[in-house]
């Protein structure tokens, strides 16, 4: 039972702000119907956890049920590739890049500084850890996630497109994101690669 409890204590949570943005993304593109897809395609655990009732913006929410929810979104409406699920992360990201995130991006006009602030925004979102920036030129960065050895596997498939659509807000194009390392797969840190045009 301890075990239980600290197993669950140490999981990686997110504020379900970002869950209810995906949820009315859902809801605006396929309605009720496609809400009820969603749901029927999720494990109950993380059903009651993305569809709770009573979820607030400021509650916490394990990222692995995030991650499920996503994957649900592209086995009910997409091809199996991550695709489509990533649309939504871009076109989410895009709509409050202007928006809900203005007052951090206002003054970061290239895709690094966007990258570097975005890192600032890490412990607002995640109940723990934190986000680093490594420049490799003006093109290129590695971002890196440290102290979250419990981050759900395929948790890059909302963090990729996340960076992808803020450094093309900047005007980069050609964007390539790549997971080179995971606490999923045994590493003690996560690491993405961006490279831009």
């Amino acid at each position: 039972m301890i075990r239980e409890l600290l197993a669950d204590w140490q999981m990686t949570k997110l504020k379900a702000l970002s869950v209810l943005q995906c949820r009315g993304y859902v809801l605006d593109k396929h309605g009720d119907d496609g809400v009820r897809r969603i749901q029927a395609a999720l494990s109950p655990a993380a059903r009651a956890c993305i569809y709770a009732d009573d979820l607030i913006s400021t509650d916490w929410v394990e990222m692995v049920h995030a991650v499920a929810h996503a994957q649900a979104y592209e086995q009910v409406f997409g091809n199996g590739d991550g695709t489509t699920a990533a649309q939504m992360i871009r076109e989410i990201t895009a709509m409050h890049f202007n928006g809900l995130y203005r007052s951090v991006f206002a003054a970061a006009s290239t895709p690094l500084a966007v990258l570097e602030r975005s890192s600032r925004l890490w412990n607002r979102f995640y109940d723990q850890g934190e986000s680093q920036i490594e420049i490799h030129g003006e093109s290129s960065v590695t971002k890196r996630i440290l102290g979250c050895p419990d981050m759900p596997r395929d948790h890059e498939c909302l963090t990729s497109p996340y960076y992808e659509e803020l450094v093309q807000q900047c005007g980069a194009r050609d964007v390539v994101c790549k997971h080179i390392r995971c606490v999923a797969l045994g590493s003690d840190r996560c690491e993405t690669t961006i490279r831009w045009k």
